[in-house]
């Protein structure tokens, strides 16, 4: 072929690639069908939350039927972001991601069968997603040594303790798919009433002369999990 033929065809090339349309990659649609149907309450999944294609055109009726339960974080130390960012030698220890469910106009928030979150009965710890707690280093509980990871969090309410509980299984819904033979670790801690009246869950560090305690509070209730960190 000579030159000038080979020049005309390579230019035929490339005039045929760019008349090619492409076709548009569409994002997939989100599952639902496992997404459990209850009544609509911030402590069980609700089936028009964070199921919704577009959502560029919401409606009024949408946008106040979406989750008004934020997600939050807290870190141990409690100003390590703030450290880092102001580039001071800091080191974390530990971070849990959890959703926070709001008082409202309940009256209590632990009790009876009745209450929201009844005594003796399996809770997430929070709404929605399982709270997950991230230790970057080992850590002792209860007396037993947990690796650094990523672990999820639950917990069975009654009037003078909680019993907490460390499970290996992520990325779950709530307590649907929560199986004991995963737990690592099961303690009961003593509950404490408070003087003040919690609108929000909350969870928070709280330094020790061992490590940490992690407060979880809510209405009137506050726990302390002990967590010791390894040297």
């Amino acid at each position: 072929m000579h030159l000038k033929q080979r020049y005309i065809f390579h230019l035929l090339c490339i005039l045929a690639t760019s008349c090619t349309t492409k076709t548009e990659q569409k994002p997939p649609k989100i599952a639902t069908q496992n997404i459990p149907n209850t009544i609509t309450d911030r402590n069980k999944p609700d089936p028009n939350i964070a199921v919704k294609d577009d959502y560029t055109s919401l409606t009024k009726e949408d946008e106040e039927r979406e989750d008004k339960t934020h997600m939050d974080m807290s870190y141990y130390p409690s100003n390590y972001a703030l450290d880092k960012a102001q580039q001071k030698p800091v080191q974390l220890i530990a971070r849990v991601t959890y959703s926070r469910p709001h008082k409202r106009d309940r009256t209590i928030i632990f009790g009876d069968s009745t209450a929201p979150v009844p005594y003796g009965k399996l809770w997430r710890l929070g709404a929605n997603e399982s709270t997950e707690v991230e230790f970057l280093r080992p850590v002792i509980i209860n007396n037993k040594t947990i690796n650094a990871g990523r672990y999820t969090l639950f917990a069975i309410p009654n009037k003078t303790t909680w019993r907490i509980l460390l499970n290996t299984a992520l990325f779950t819904w709530g307590d649907f798919n929560y199986d004991p033979k995963n737990d690592l670790v099961k303690v009961d801690v003593p509950v404490k009433a408070t003087s003040f009246s919690l609108e929000t869950f909350l969870i928070y560090f709280q330094k020790t002369t061992t490590g940490c305690n992690m407060i979880m509070s809510w209405d009137t209730v506050l726990v302390a999990l002990p967590i010791d960190i390894k040297n």
